[in-house]
């Protein structure tokens, strides 16, 4: 009886110490994205992602969407974890983590999965929810010359 005790806690133990790792991995992720989104520099996002967010999506869209969420929401103030999912699969470690973000534009919700693997987070899926994504963008405004 005391050797089954034994196993669970061994694997319990050990599945605790990879979460902590798995969760530090994604979190270093997170912050990489949100560098190199600052700064421009999608491609480098592009680069790091998963292979299932390269299938789904084209370098191009994703520098588009993301250069869209810069411009419209403006640089990140100040972010806040609300929840996480470390998911141990056949297919590999996923971590789904969701973030109250403040961009210069107000408070949004995100959230980032990635796949972990080797020690390090490749993003599978980025979502921010805010209704000026949505909107056209603005028109220029409009000049009017005057000649004489």
């Amino acid at each position: 009886m005391l050797k089954p005790l034994l196993i669970v806690a061994s694997l319990l133990a050990a599945t605790g110490c990879s979460f902590g790792q798995d969760m530090q991995a994604a979190e270093q992720g997170v912050a990489q994205f949100r560098t190199m989104v600052e700064a421009g520099d999608y491609d480098r996002v592009y680069e790091a992602a998963s292979p299932a967010l390269k299938q789904v999506t084209s370098r191009e869209e994703l520098a588009r969407v993301l250069g869209a969420v810069h411009d419209r929401l403006g640089p990140v103030r100040q972010s806040n974890q609300t929840g996480f999912n470390v998911r141990h699969g056949t297919d590999g470690i996923v971590v789904n983590l969701t973030y109250s973000t403040q961009f210069a534009s107000g408070n949004r919700a995100e959230t980032f999965i990635f796949r972990i693997s080797g020690g390090s987070a490749r993003l599978v899926s980025y979502n921010v929810n805010s209704p000026a994504l949505l909107e056209a963008p603005a028109a220029a405004t409009p000049t009017i010359t005057v000649t004489r």
